[in-house]
This record gives C-alpha cells, sequence and structure tokens, in this order.
C-alpha cells in the first residue's frame, strides 16, 4: 500500500467515526422530534377531550338546575321544605311567604310581578355580590311560585373537576412525552443502523476504487508524457488529456459519493462557472455522443454564469441528465444545453429530441430505481436522475421536468447565483 493510501484510510477511518457520532445525533434528533409530535398529539387530543367534557358537563349541570327548580315550582305547597340549596317564594291573594334565609336583594319582584299579571314561566340568572342564583318564576294558583337555586355549590364542585381534569392532562402529556420519546428511540434506530451499513458500504467502495484510480491516473499521464515525446498527433494528445481529466473527474465523484452518503453533509459551495463546467462536460461526452449519433452543443447568453454550489457535485449531476438525453435520443438527434440568467438564479436547461417522458412516468422519472429497463445502448438502472436532484436539491436549486412532448424533453436545472 503507498504512503497516500495509507492517509486516506486514516481520513476514512476520521470519516467514519465522525459519521458514527453524526448517525447518533441524527437519532437523537429525530427521536426528540417523534417525541415531541407525540406529545403535541396527546395535547391535542387531550384538549379535544377536555373541551367536549367542558361542554357536557356545563350543559348537563344546567340541564341539571333547571329541571330541580322546574320541579320545585310544580309541587311546592308551601315554603317550608324545598329541595337543598332552594328557596322559594309563594305570592298570591293572601300574600307572600318564603323560605327563612332567602338571600338579601332576593326575591326577583320584577319576575314575580310579570308573572302575575299573565306573563309566562321565565328563568333568569341573578348575582348577588358576585355570587350566582337561578330563579325560576312560575305561574300557581291566581299568583306565582319563585324557585331560587343557589350556584356556588355547583360552581365549586366544577371547579374542582376541571382542575382535576387539568392535573390529569398534565400528567399524561409528561407520561406521552417520555413514552413517545422511548418510543421513537426505539423506531429510528433500525433507521439508525442502516444508514450506518449504508455509510460503511459506500467509504468501503471509495477507498477500494481510489487505489485503482491512482494507478490509472498515473498511467495516463504516463502516457500523455510519453505521446508528447514521440510527438504524437494532435489528435491523440487530446485524447490522452481527455483520458487524465476524466480520470481525474472520476476521482472527485468517488470522493462525492462519500458526500452523498450522509444526509446531512454540508458540502464545500463556493462559485462555479456553469458556462465552463458544461463545455468541460460536451467535450467530454462528445465521443460518447458521437457513437450514438447525437450532435451535443452549448448555448449561453452570457460568457459566464456562475452559481453557487460544489463543482464535483455539480459535474456529476449534470453529466447523469446529459447522458440521460443522449440515450434516449434516436440516431440523427441533438442534445442542447442552454445557459441563462433568471434574476437572482442561473438556470441551466437540456433539451433532446427524444420520444419525451411518457405521461404515466413523468411523477416518478426521480425516484431512486424507477426505471428498470434498458437505455438505447445499456441497462438502466434508475439511478442517475434521482442522484442528480439529490445533488442540486443539497445546493439549495431545483431540477424539474420543464416540458415533455413526442418532440423532446426539457429538464431544468435551477440554482442560486453566487
Amino acid at each position: 500500500m503507498t504512503e497516500g493510501d495509507g492517509t486516506s484510510e486514516v481520513r476514512g477511518e476520521g470519516a467514519r467515526g465522525a459519521a458514527a457520532d453524526s448517525d447518533a445525533e441524527l437519532v437523537r434528533r429525530t427521536a426528540r422530534r417523534l417525541g415531541l409530535q407525540a406529545t403535541a398529539l396527546v395535547a391535542l387530543a387531550v384538549l379535544v377531550l377536555v373541551g367536549i367534557g367542558t361542554v357536557l358537563l356545563l350543559h348537563q349541570q344546567d340541564q341539571q338546575a333547571r329541571t330541580v327548580l322546574a320541579q320545585a315550582t310544580e309541587e311546592a305547597d308551601d315554603v317550608n321544605d324545598p329541595p337543598a340549596g332552594v328557596w322559594l317564594v309563594l305570592t298570591g291573594p293572601s300574600g307572600t311567604t318564603q323560605t327563612d334565609g332567602l338571600p338579601e336583594g332576593l326575591p326577583d319582584r320584577a319576575a314575580l310581578n310579570d308573572v302575575v299579571r299573565g306573563g309566562p314561566a321565565r328563568t333568569t340568572t341573578v348575582r348577588l355580590d358576585e355570587a350566582p342564583y337561578l330563579v325560576r318564576t312560575a305561574p300557581r294558583d291566581g299568583g306565582a311560585v319563585q324557585a331560587v337555586l343557589d350556584l356556588r355549590v355547583e360552581r365549586r364542585q366544577r371547579a374542582d373537576l376541571l382542575t382535576a381534569m387539568l392535573i390529569t392532562g398534565l400528567v399524561g402529556l409528561a407520561l406521552a412525552a417520555v413514552i413517545g420519546t422511548v418510543l421513537a428511540h426505539r423506531a429510528v434506530r433500525p433507521l439508525a443502523e442502516a444508514l450506518s451499513l449504508q455509510r460503511n458500504f459506500v467509504a468501503d467502495a471509495s477507498h477500494e476504487l481510489r487505489t485503482p484510480l491512482t494507478l490509472l491516473s498515473t498511467r495516463a499521464q504516463m502516457l500523455r508524457r510519453s505521446l508528447a515525446r514521440e510527438q504524437a498527433d494532435d489528435r491523440a494528445l487530446s485524447d490522452a488529456d481527455g483520458v487524465v481529466g476524466d480520470v481525474a473527474r472520476l476521482t472527485d465523484v468517488v470522493d462525492d459519493l462519500l458526500l452523498a452518503a450522509e444526509p446531512a453533509a454540508v458540502t464545500d459551495r463556493g462559485p462555479v462557472d456553469l458556462v465552463a463546467l458544461c463545455d468541460q462536460l460536451v467535450a467530454s461526452a462528445r465521443d460518447h455522443a458521437t457513437g450514438a449519433a447525437v450532435s451535443l452543443a452549448v448555448h449561453a447568453e452570457d460568457a459566464q454564469v456562475v452559481a453557487l454550489g460544489s463543482g464535483p457535485a455539480l459535474r456529476r449531476a449534470v453529466l447523469a441528465i446529459v447522458d440521460n438525453a443522449i440515450s434516449h435520443t434516436p440516431r440523427g438527434g441533438s442534445v442542447v444545453l442552454r445557459l441563462a440568467v433568471d434574476g437572482s438564479d442561473a438556470v441551466l436547461d437540456i433539451t433532446d429530441t427524444g420520444p419525451g417522458v411518457p405521461a404515466e412516468d413523468a411523477d416518478h422519472v426521480f425516484d431512486r430505481f424507477h426505471s428498470g429497463g434498458h437505455k438505447a445502448d445499456r441497462r438502466s438502472y434508475g439511478l442517475g436522475l434521482a442522484l442528480a436532484r439529490d445533488v442540486v436539491t443539497r445546493g439549495g436549486g431545483r431540477l424539474t421536468i420543464e416540458s415533455t412532448s413526442s418532440a423532446g424533453t426539457t429538464f431544468r436545472l435551477r440554482l442560486p447565483r453566487a
């Protein structure tokens, strides 16, 4: 193993440790979020139940109080034995009598006079020094009977019940938060294990690819120098330069795979000249397009269209879209990359002259493993566009299908300008 490989291995182990810490923090955040969501749902349920219970309680108490007064006014033949908490007032031709201890300020003279004059039975609420009383007045044998119910006991019972419901609800919320967090930890543990397996696989694969890529890069550079010494023709030198550049970009892709495996990774972002990037991609993909009899072209409104993002990641995303476009374009067709500035965004449209995206696939074309069929020249696993969208989204942009028809498809990549 070379010294560079050892350094890469040390970096890889350090990255794995950092990734494991990131996984643990991700699990903790997810568990806390799920616990809070469970608590919020329980709180909402408790509030709804308490609200319904309170409304039913108030309605039941009100109906019960009215029933007690109605029975008292119907059955009273004197004022000496009213129901508990009730005072009676009888008025008629022989005068007015009332139960001993009737609170000062009662009876309700206006209600009595109105009923005596032939008015209908009525129920009112009277407050005396903040003490509420429910009063029912009804006609009786040429006079009137009035029953007064003290509501203070009822209100105290109501307050005690609501306090008990509130305390029970708070205890339930606390238990829901604890139980929800514990269950959330258990629920997301398999997710953490899956993330760890995925990350370890990508890290191992990237590490194993570095050595052959390093050897390939060395041999390509030696071949380039050998061709230069032998004064080979310009086409051979240009092809050798392309191989060296492609190997370097492939190394960047392998390094970027480590970032793709980290959901919370923050990719280094900086100014990226999309015009230069597209020119390089077209030059790199020219042979592939020529073999497929598809023309490639770049059109830019400005000499530079600078976006904010990661150069290697954006190169990989655009290359995936261009490769997809070439593979789905019939022989004799074309793929055009158009660059423009739209306000605070840099816009890249990649348009092909293929058969278009079927309507049933338009909503799923960016899903992983959606395309299990074959492209024009090889099997497709449905990963390229999904990874491209991940890269663009992570960089704060958007990747969408701008238009599609039997005449071709346009993918639009929109990124924030630098």
